[in-house]
């Protein structure tokens, strides 16, 4: 005999009430006496799978990215529940999906951003973006990390062959020493002048061009001599000489019948001097200096 459930409806529509009988079988589902009905309701639920965390493939430890280019790191993880991605930077900074790291040093915007896939990217990789970082997977199971050393690939400025290295010019005159260098990061130009002096920006004598050029302006006696061009950056350095020489006859002086050619002698300051001895027609003198 089978068992059944007295059972009341009442409908939306009218306060019109069913009642009657209802069988297990039709009530739970499936046939069979109470008893086993009651059995399969009591079966308890299997739980969710869990699996530990595990970051797989592992990369190789070390990578290399040229300067100023793009890096980007994989870091892909397993597990139940799914695991949580972070990295670790070289300055100790941490980089997870909830907060992205932003860095204007140096002039250049830079952005750290870490991918929903674990991916960790970064645009136009400088120098201090060089050491090891670390990626980190979590979840209630454990945890699992990898570790990779990012080098930054630079290159050695080279300058560029000019098309002249000596150049003779008239006083007045103008002239333009090239000095194009090549490398990474891009090398910064200086220029050192006969007198020893540096220049790293135009003035009102020297004219900087962008590619690292000099241009020399109305020229006097004092600009004969040597320029040396010198690119460097965080590879290394590189030098060339560039000769200039004054076309022309320097002025004469004509003392007592004897001509004698001017020259330009650079000497120190001090308060007094007094010229002490002459020799001969006046070939020869001496300044001696009082302290």
């Amino acid at each position: 005999m089978s068992t059944t459930i007295a059972a009341t409806t009442t409908t939306t529509k009218s306060s019109k009430v069913i009642r009657g009988k209802i069988p297990w079988h039709k009530l739970f589902g499936g046939k069979g006496s109470q008893r086993e009905i009651l059995n399969r309701l009591r079966k308890p639920v299997k739980p969710p799978t869990t699996t530990q965390t595990k970051i797989e493939p592992k990369i190789v430890g070390k990578k290399q990215v040229p300067y100023g280019k793009d890096l980007k790191v994989d870091c892909k993880a397993s597990g139940a529940p799914i695991p949580d991605i972070s990295w670790g930077l070289p300055d100790g900074t941490l980089v997870n999906s909830a907060l992205q790291a932003d860095d204007n040093r140096g002039g250049r915007s830079k952005r750290y951003v870490l991918f929903g896939n674990g991916t960790l990217f970064l645009n136009r990789v400088g120098m201090e973006e060089e050491g090891d970082y670390t990626c980190y997977a979590e979840n209630t199971l454990g945890k699992d990390e990898m570790h990779v050393h990012i080098t930054v690939v630079t290159a050695a400025p080279r300058i560029r062959t000019p098309r002249l290295t000596y150049a003779k010019v008239r006083p007045g005159g103008n002239i333009r020493f090239d000095c194009e260098a090549v490398g990474e990061p891009k090398p910064k130009i200086l220029w050192m002048l006969p007198s020893s002096d540096m220049i790293a920006a135009s003035n009102e004598r020297y004219l900087m061009h962008v590619n690292g050029s000099l241009d020399i302006r109305d020229i006097k006696l004092t600009d004969a001599g040597e320029y040396v061009c010198m690119a460097r950056n965080a590879a290394g350095d590189e030098s060339k000489v560039y000769k200039l020489d004054i076309d022309g006859n320097p002025p004469v002086i004509n003392v007592g019948g004897v001509h004698l050619k001017a020259i330009l002698i650079t000497v120190l300051y001090f308060p007094l001097f007094t010229i002490t001895k002459f020799k001969g027609a006046l070939t020869q003198f001496v300044v001696a200096f009082n302290s």
